[in-house]
């Protein structure tokens, strides 16, 4: 029979932040404290809509979190696809017109007659009516 033993051994590591922002949700994960970051070596995920990923100085944050005292700082950006959102109120309208309004509705905006014949031609109109409008 075979006695099993164990030993600790002890290996060298870096100490690991890892840190989230996200912008689209308005979250924030992770402890930011000096006494958490001194020498760290910190990971940022930062999520947000793909069009405003351009904005994001990477630079600037990263010397944020060295002169609190990181050793080195991963940014990795999440960029996420804006959607839009429909209105209950716009789903349940079957024509091209009811949608226009609906929409015009949740906005607040007022819709032209000279429009919504428009929607109801291309709905409605025959191909070449279409084309002649």
């Amino acid at each position: 029979m075979y006695k099993i033993t164990s030993k600790f051994i002890e290996t060298p590591t870096r100490k690991l932040v890892r840190l989230s922002d996200d912008f689209v949700k308005s979250e924030e994960s992770g402890d930011r404290s000096p006494e958490a970051l001194k020498d760290a070596h910190v990971r940022l995920d930062i999520t947000v809509y793909q069009d405003e990923a351009a904005s994001i100085d990477k630079e600037h944050i990263e010397g944020g979190y060295i002169a609190l005292g990181a050793k080195s700082v991963d940014i990795r950006i999440i960029r996420v696809p804006r959607q839009t959102v429909r209105s209950e109120a716009v789903l349940k309208v079957n024509t091209l017109r009811d949608k226009i309004k609906a929409m015009a509705d949740l906005r607040g905006e007022t819709v032209s007659e000279s429009v919504l014949q428009k929607a109801d031609l291309l709905e409605f109109g025959a191909e070449k009516e279409v084309k002649a409008a």
